[in-house]
């Protein structure tokens, strides 16, 4: 990823970064959605690379920066690196907190929604166990 002084090379690499991330995500979903599993190191790879996408997004915007703040030539718009760095900027912060709680992180909730059903499933016994009880008395 290079800022060149031709106008226009410069959306063209994220263009062709954003498509090939973009067409193996999408892949990616069209197997999930068809059934079939895929090993856990494909959504991992995935998220990674989104990840990296932004990271060489926000690099190239911070030395196109460079070399309008140096007074380099530079076909690209203060305003639209500032607005790219905003965008790549968040799109960051997401896909690394996406992938923390996804990957890295066991859930809350999960552990809360597994402790609740344990709990229901002792109180549904200890219910089956004394009413069972309860009947057999009444019966003899």
């Amino acid at each position: 990823a290079v800022v060149s002084t031709q106008s226009g090379h410069y959306g063209r690499g994220f263009s062709a970064i954003n498509y090939m991330v973009h067409a193996i995500m999408y892949s990616y979903y069209a197997i999930r959605a068809s059934g079939h599993k895929t090993p856990k190191f494909i959504p991992i790879c995935i998220t990674t690379a989104q990840i990296l996408q932004m990271v060489a997004g926000i690099f190239v915007n911070v030395y196109a920066l460079k070399m309008v703040v140096q007074g380099e030539s530079c076909y690209v718009g203060t305003t639209n690196i500032y607005l790219s760095l905003c965008m790549y900027g968040s799109y960051f912060l997401l896909f690394c907190n996406f992938f923390i709680n996804t990957y890295l992180r066991k859930p809350k909730d999960k552990v809360k929604v597994e402790a609740a059903a344990n709990k229901d499933a002792i109180k549904q016994e200890e219910i089956t166990t004394s009413s069972t009880v309860r009947h057999r008395n009444v019966v003899q």
